[in-house]
């Protein structure tokens, strides 16, 4: 027999609550952090789950900073687009075996149902522990979650890093682990953050995700916590993006003594900069003038009384930024 739906004459029907959304702590280094003028691949995600679980995911943690690798200090806000949920867990330079703050507590203080960890890479490399070590590390990472909450989802980042020594084997070895640990209440899985990353594309330091990394370790991401239950797995072919800093800088010029004299304001996160001229009664090219480090340079060299324009490009590492975020142009007769 079917019950019926009474409705009680004032009283509106009875509703079911919406569902909480899932909250997501990601755990890591300076991969996950990122440094003044990223993305980083924690905006690549909340774009992918806002756009495709829209009110269910929450990104939580006691941070939502950038590192500044000039003044090595923390606690600044200049992402490329910090228009996402910035909430994580991730600390320049951390380690599993030297955690920020335990990770159960981390799992009571902020009610986590999924824990995304990419770490790994500074306890094979500056702390000198091998890959059975650190995966030792990494299932007592597993077990703490789950003594605070015995539902709690596992999320295990390959090292993005596989030329480094170990690496390449502690990723075999979190597989195992995934293996050996997953339980249909509990899951822990595997995000292939390895897979298809490439040194010379992908860093922008060797080290570091670029923006192309970004995507590819966000895809990953995405891939595994849609396994878990939580939004759905990246589309592929992935959206191919520029790399290098996206934030112009604003270049000042002047002609004294015969001589051009430039300086110009900061890119976030740049560590470098190229200067470009053209000659625009005879070229629509622009041409390298010389890359500097420094933010004020004096050009010599220039023909007397020809205009030319001058524009300046940021880099950080080896990326040059794309043309589109050239600095104002300046147009000056030496």
């Amino acid at each position: 027999m079917l019950a019926a739906l009474v409705c009680v004459p004032g009283q509106a029907p009875a509703t079911v609550p919406p569902a909480e959304p899932a909250r997501v702590m990601l755990v890591g280094d300076s991969s996950t952090q990122g440094s003044t003028g990223d993305w980083t691949w924690r905006y690549r995600l909340w774009q992918h789950l806002d756009a495709t679980a829209p009110g269910q995911v929450d990104l939580v943690g006691p941070h939502d900073d950038l590192w500044d690798q000039s003044s090595r200090t923390y606690g600044h806000q200049t992402y490329a687009d910090p228009a996402f949920d910035r909430d994580h867990a991730a600390r320049w330079g951390l380690s599993l075996a030297f955690p920020e703050r335990p990770i159960a507590q981390y799992v009571a203080d902020y009610q986590v149902d999924a824990v995304v960890e990419l770490l790994g890479i500074d306890d094979l490399v500056f702390l000198g522990h091998d890959p059975a070590h650190v995966r030792a590390d990494v299932e007592r990472l597993v077990a703490h979650a789950r003594s605070v909450n015995p539902e709690v989802a596992v999320v295990l980042g390959e090292l993005i890093q596989t030329w480094l020594p170990g690496a390449t084997d502690l990723n075999a070895q979190l597989r195992e682990v995934a293996a050996d640990l997953d339980e249909a209440g509990s899951r822990v899985v595997v995000a292939e953050t390895a897979d298809g990353f490439f040194r010379r594309r992908d860093t922008y330091d060797n080290s570091h995700p670029n923006a192309r990394g970004e995507v590819k370790i966000a895809a990953a991401v995405a891939d595994a916590l849609a396994v878990t239950g939580i939004g759905a797995p990246a589309a592929r072919p992935l959206p191919a993006v520029p790399v290098g800093p996206r934030i112009p800088v604003v270049l000042h010029g002047e002609v004294r003594d015969g001589r051009v004299k430039l300086r110009w304001t900061s890119s976030p996160g740049a560590d470098g900069y190229r200067v470009l001229v053209r000659r625009p009664a005879t070229s629509k090219t622009w041409r390298k003038l010389g890359d500097t480090t420094r933010r004020r340079v004096t050009v010599r060299g220039l023909t007397p009384g020809e205009r030319v324009q001058i524009v300046v490009l940021p880099r950080k590492g080896k990326d040059l930024a794309e043309l589109d975020v050239r600095s104002n142009r300046l147009s000056l007769r030496p």
